[in-house]
């Protein structure tokens, strides 16, 4: 299937305006305007077959469309066609491979269209800071070191705080306040403090829930590390 010209329909040409009769030498339907001519960003004339210039921008369809309406003939003269469809005068037929490939088709639209449906709103990753373990603070509390980072794929603006699982982990961020832009992404560090109870054998979990303005976006899981004594 190519954008073609139908020569058996078109040949031969002659020029004639609406209401006026056609020449007798008018065989075909094609009134030779050149307006396929005329609008093809390659400059080539579609009549003369399928060739390698053609970028299928279908602007020879709409013009040849336009002029078939102008004389009152059927439009169609160029058009999305195979061979055996202008030579044979076969119509569109649902093959095999037609149908597999529509199959295909609607299989990933679907596909695609939960995709968006089913989406998270807020995507949300958090690593522990590239190279660090943890602190003791003066005030002999353990410290860890973590990256944030969020994506809001709404187009809503969200004042966003961080609330530990835990209460007695604390969660201080480099700012005091984060905003986070609609359809933005935000990186920023923060520091979990908490006490030598908290852990376990050297290691904790928890979880770390993302607020914005008030209601709970997101959580995720996070590793607390210290001494293991």
């Amino acid at each position: 299937m190519v954008v073609a010209y139908d020569y058996v329909r078109g040949e031969g040409r002659a020029k004639f305006r609406k209401g006026e009769d056609r020449p007798a030498a008018q065989k075909g339907d094609c009134i030779d305007c050149a307006q396929c001519v005329r609008v093809c960003p390659t400059g080539i004339d579609i009549r003369n077959g399928t060739q390698l210039e053609c970028v299928n921008c279908t602007a020879c369809i709409d013009a040849c469309d336009t002029m078939m309406d102008g004389v009152g003939l059927e439009k169609g003269l160029i058009r999305f066609v195979s061979e055996n469809g202008i030579k044979n005068r076969t119509r569109f037929q649902w093959t095999r491979r037609v149908i597999s490939y529509t199959v295909l088709l609607v299989i990933l639209v679907s596909v695609w269209v939960t995709m968006l449906v089913m989406r998270d709103d807020f995507s949300t990753t958090i690593i522990r800071q590239r190279g660090s373990t943890f602190q003791v603070t003066r005030e002999n509390d353990i410290s860890n070191i973590f990256e944030i980072d969020l994506t809001n794929k709404t187009k809503n603006n969200f004042h966003v705080k961080l609330i530990p699982s835990d209460p007695k982990v604390k969660l201080e961020l480099a700012n005091d306040s984060l905003e986070l832009k609609g359809e933005k992404r935000v990186r920023e560090r923060f520091l979990a403090r908490f006490p030598y109870s908290v852990i376990q054998n050297g290691t904790q979990k928890m979880e770390v829930i993302i607020m914005g303005n008030g209601k709970e976006i997101d959580r995720v899981k996070i590793k607390l590390i210290g001494p293991s004594f």
